[in-house]
């Protein structure tokens, strides 16, 4: 599988301000073996029926391991109060605050059905993900 360049990779990273686009936590927080990841917004097997380029920007987001292994190749899911096929959130063409509420109890609501399917689908509100959001809140008194 080939490797994003290393200068569409700082792209990416320098265009997300260093966290994940989908759940928001700032790299410098995240510990694990693996790093964050530039994953395709859209799945690679679709850009390349359409022949899209693989590596173009516009179609990447910076992602930490986890809501990428959550998402995968999903572009759809199902919003929990319409059950209804919803896209999942595209941050190239969505606003992550017009789909989502972040609370100061830690959890992240979703605002439209785009948000509701997202943070269902990534399981954003995890106890883990809730406490370290809560944590966040306290210390700097803000969402990134």
């Amino acid at each position: 599988m080939p490797t994003v360049p290393k200068a569409t990779r700082d792209l990416v990273k320098s265009r997300a301000k260093h966290r994940c686009e989908y759940c928001r936590i700032p790299e410098a927080e995240f510990v694990a073996a693996v790093g964050f990841q530039v994953e395709h917004v859209t799945p690679r097997k679709i850009l390349r029926a359409r022949g899209l380029q693989l590596f173009d920007p516009k179609y990447l987001a910076f992602s930490c391991p986890r809501c990428n292994s959550f998402k995968g190749t999903q572009t759809h899911g199902t919003d929990p109060q319409s059950r209804l096929q919803c896209p999942l959130y595209d941050p190239r063409s969505q606003r992550w605050h017009h789909e989502f509420l972040p609370m100061p109890s830690g959890h992240i609501l979703g605002k439209t059905p785009v948000g509701r399917t997202t943070k269902d689908a990534l399981k954003l509100n995890t106890l883990a993900d809730v406490l370290l959001n809560r944590a966040r809140l306290h210390a700097c008194q803000k969402w990134p």
